[in-house]
């Protein structure tokens, strides 16, 4: 009853106070009926795990009603034990605190007890300053009175258990549950429970590792008030405080796998675009992502290894960084101990100063800094000497480069013949051998290549600092051998996707995400040279030619309309085959066939195949963008690429699968087909949902038979073309090489029966990867390695083919068909393969015409 008058008091103090024209401005408070602060929103990979969180204050918001009750009741016991009978105030608490600072200011202590209840919490954290004053405390007031008097106590309760701050970037009990234990609210014991609700009071004072003694004296006393208020027993009491406190801290980092940088920034920026910043840092979004971790794994690791193998291919470019050699030698290590002996001299009593031959100013400028003045008092310990070797310390000291990854740095402290011995940043020792550098030929001014080391003088020299990587344990010595280690210059990308549904499995931006965040995956546009061959083949397939048409491989010679410009296509390795095949021409890419085939179709099918298949918008028509000499992402030829391998469907590339708004209302999901028997909610034995089709309904783009015929000579370029190393690993799989002209760009574009898989490999800064790499050498084997692992245990089925098309075995080389010994080709039901249009006949299929020349790019 005395509490209702008080709070009656307060409340009209504060309508006459505080009013439109008092001296105290108190803020409207009505908003925070369905008030909702800042949520991070969540990206959760497809197995439900968390890639990455994006916020401005890391807070999962959760209804108290969802909330274990037994923690709810722990805050309140720590906080505000007469939360559920007060009305905003407790005037008993407040007088009590203020006799007690009274008495605390007599005495000069600065201990003071403050008296703010839960509701008068949230009205300062929402809607007040932070600032210590008596209006600061006026307005607190008034404002929990109104609270109390708007909203339900659970509401009051709900908006300070997801708005008070834990400590370590934690805003609310759920985000602090997960961050200190590493568990969801339902998981947490009642030790962790308490442990929690006595964090808000100095987060930092009651850290888990560096104050545990602070930390499990603040937890005893919460759950001693939990006793006292009758929520639990003591004997509950007894044994929450007899369990370790073990906090993990963190824990998104540390028990999670490595995050998937490029993968998580790329649906970071997509979310931006979509939602705004302030609709992704505080809307409190729930994102499903497509994500494979471990086929993201496996092209991180491939595409490492490939851009360290064309790398190495490349030579040496010396050392990382180099020390003085009179760091090495043990002389200086000596000398340098002395010196750090006497940064620190030793300790020499009064009465020991005869003894030592000192005069008392020597003595008592050593019982102080060797000078005259304050002693160290026993507060501040002196820091014992460094006495690690001066190189140690040296290298410590040096930053490693971009891009080094998990290899670690060491200094060559001395060579024989067949090894160098290093000292690594710990101060252990490990041994380089010759076998392990053979690779580092030097690279000479004209871009060439000396000559292979014969002896570790060729590659390093004592005190040169170098990137090494372990490979085995103790050598004869008893030290760990190295293998010496170069980061690359040269960069890549690596896009994996289900070309059935578009969404992208895996990505891979760059060498390095801590490096460079460019994402070449994604961003960068490059020229697809010969990787984009297969979309003229189709426009001329659609056309009605067939895999067994002959075309020439000769030299031409095109002028531009203005007769300004002559264009001289040569084929790769300069000569000839004469006529070829379709199929010869496209798996052994050909130049000067596929010049010869455009002359005859045209370039107006090649760009409307282009765009349909969504590797330009709008293609110029230009002889040379038809060869490759445009510009386009890794995303978007992958994309096109898995257009193929379905049938001719194509398919939208997403790194989203769904969002959810903070109620769990979808928003966005990339699958829009119907489900006929989604009715509903609950499973009580019906079967499973079925949806009204494969593909969404109208993205037929290409016709399945050409489609396929197209597929089926990609395929050969894995077995007898350009490709034709991935022969080795029998598996189902068709792509084609690509190499921009003066081999900027490498590619290799390809897919198996369930994936599709692109590579790009070049520079940053467009030159050249060298007269001799291709992608067959460059890219190639980066998706060689991807594929082995990814496929590796899997039952592939075969590319299957669509109705009405016909197996007929043909000669390879004259396209003939031949009983035995020769390749399956697909011709449609109803045609002779005999009568495939010749060169000679082609005008009457083609549709071609004069074109304007550009560049001369993309060509190999």
């Amino acid at each position: 009853m005395l509490s209702q008058v008080f709070s009656t008091i307060v409340a009209t103090v504060g309508t006459v106070v505080a009013g439109p024209m008092g001296p105290l401005d108190v803020p409207d408070h009505q908003h925070l009926t369905d008030y909702r602060p800042p949520e991070a929103s969540r990206v959760y990979r497809a197995d439900g795990t968390l890639l990455a969180a994006f916020f401005y204050e890391n807070r999962t918001f959760v209804h108290v009603d969802e909330m274990p009750p037994l923690l709810v009741q722990a805050f309140v016991s720590a906080e505000d034990q007469d939360f559920y009978t007060h009305l905003g105030i407790d005037y008993a608490a407040t007088l009590r605190a203020l006799a007690s600072n009274v008495r605390f200011a007599a005495t000069g202590s600065a201990r003071l007890l403050g008296a703010s209840t839960i509701t008068q919490q949230v009205a300062k954290n929402l809607l007040l300053s932070p600032e210590v004053t008596i209006e600061r405390k006026l307005r607190e007031a008034i404002l929990a009175v109104r609270l109390e008097a708007d909203l339900e106590k659970n509401r009051i309760l709900e908006l300070y258990l997801n708005q008070i701050y834990f400590g370590q970037g934690a805003y609310g009990v759920a985000a602090a549950a997960v961050t200190y234990f590493g568990k969801r609210l339902d998981e947490l014991t009642l030790a962790e429970a308490a442990y929690l609700a006595g964090l808000p009071k100095a987060p930092g004072y009651y850290h888990p590792h560096s104050r545990i003694d602070g930390a499990l004296a603040r937890r005893a006393y919460v759950l001693g008030r939990m006793t006292e208020d009758g929520a639990i027993t003591p004997e509950q009491a007894e044994e929450a405080n007899a369990e370790p406190l073990v906090a993990v801290l963190d824990s998104d980092r540390a028990i999670l796998p490595p995050r998937r940088d490029y993968y998580a920034e790329e649906v970071r920026r997509t979310l931006f675009a979509r939602y705004g910043q302030e609709g992704v840092l505080g809307g409190g979004l729930s994102v499903r992502v497509p994500l494979d971790a471990a086929l993201q794994d496996t092209a991180e690791r491939a595409l490492r290894a490939g851009l360290v193998e064309y790398d190495r291919r490349h030579g040496w470019r010396g050392p990382v960084d180099r020390l003085s050699e009179s760091l090495l030698h043990p002389a200086t290590e000596a000398g340098s101990e002395a010196l750090a002996d006497a940064e620190a001299p030793p300790s020499i009593g009064l009465a020991e100063a005869p003894r030592s031959g000192l005069t008392l100013r020597e003595a008592l400028g050593r019982l102080g800094s060797g000078l005259i003045g304050r002693a160290p008092s026993p507060s501040e310990p002196v820091a014992a000497p460094d006495r690690r070797p001066a190189w140690q310390r040296a290298l410590a000291e040096l930053e490693r480069p971009g891009g080094a990854g998990s290899w670690e740095m060491a200094v060559v402290l001395e060579l024989d013949e067949r090894e160098a011995r290093i000292g690594l940043t710990d101060g252990s020792a490990g041994t380089v051998p010759l076998s392990e550098a053979v690779w580092a030929r030097p690279q000479t001014a004209g871009g060439g290549l000396g000559r292979v080391p014969s002896r570790m003088a060729d590659v390093v020299a004592p005190g040169d600092v170098i990137l090494v990587e372990k490979v085995a344990d103790l050598a004869d010595d008893g030290t760990d051998v190295y293998g010496l280690r170069q980061v690359p210059e040269v960069q890549g990308a690596v896009v994996a996707m289900d070309q059935y549904s578009g969404r992208v499995l895996a990505v891979v931006g760059g060498l390095d995400f801590s490096a460079s965040e460019f994402n070449r995956a994604t961003q960068a546009r490059r020229q697809p040279g010969s990787a984009f061959k297969p979309f003229v083949y189709l426009a001329a397939l659609e056309l009605g030619y067939l895999p067994n048409t002959l075309l020439l491989d000769t030299p031409v010679a095109l002028v531009s309309t203005d007769a300004q410009e002559v264009w001289r296509p040569r084929n790769y390795d300069g000569g000839y085959l004469g006529l070829v095949p379709m199929r010869v021409g496209l798996e052994r890419s050909r130049n000067l066939a596929t010049v010869h085939l455009l002359r005859e179709i045209g370039l107006s099918p090649v760009a409307s195949a282009a765009e349909r298949m969504g590797v330009y918008d709008d293609m110029p028509h230009y002889y040379s963008m038809a060869l490759g000499a445009g510009v386009t992402t890794l995303l978007r030829l992958t994309s096109a690429y898995a257009t193929i391998g379905n049938g001719g469907h194509r398919i939208e590339p997403t790194l989203i699968d769904r969002v959810q708004d903070s109620d769990g209302r979808t928003v966005y999901a990339h699958d829009r087909r119907a489900c006929i028997t989604c009715d509903g909610f609950g499973w009580i034995g019906q079967a499973a949902p079925e949806l009204n089709a494969v593909y969404p309904p109208g993205n037929q783009v290409a016709d399945p038979v050409p489609t396929f015929q197209l597929l089926s000579i990609l395929q050969g370029v894995t077995v007898r073309g350009t490709g034709a190393r991935l022969a080795r690993l029998n598996l189902p799989l068709a792509g084609k090489t690509g190499t921009s002209n003066d081999s900027r760009d490498t590619w290799f574009i390809g897919f198996s029966p369930v994936v599709t898989v692109g590579v790009w490999v070049g520079f940053d800064d467009f030159r050249s990867l060298g007269r001799r790499e291709t992608g067959s050498s460059a890219a190639l084997p980066i998706f060689s390695r991807i594929m082995e692992e990814a496929m590796r245990g899997l039952e592939l089925p075969a590319f299957v083919a669509p109705g009405g098309l016909e197996a007929v075995m043909i000669d390879r080389n004259t396209g003939v068909r031949v009983a035995s010994g020769g390749i399956i080709e697909y011709f449609r039901e109803g045609t002779d393969p005999e009568a495939a249009v010749s060169l000679w006949g082609a005008a009457s299929v083609g549709a071609g015409g004069p074109s304007p020349l550009t560049g001369t790019g993309g060509l190999y």
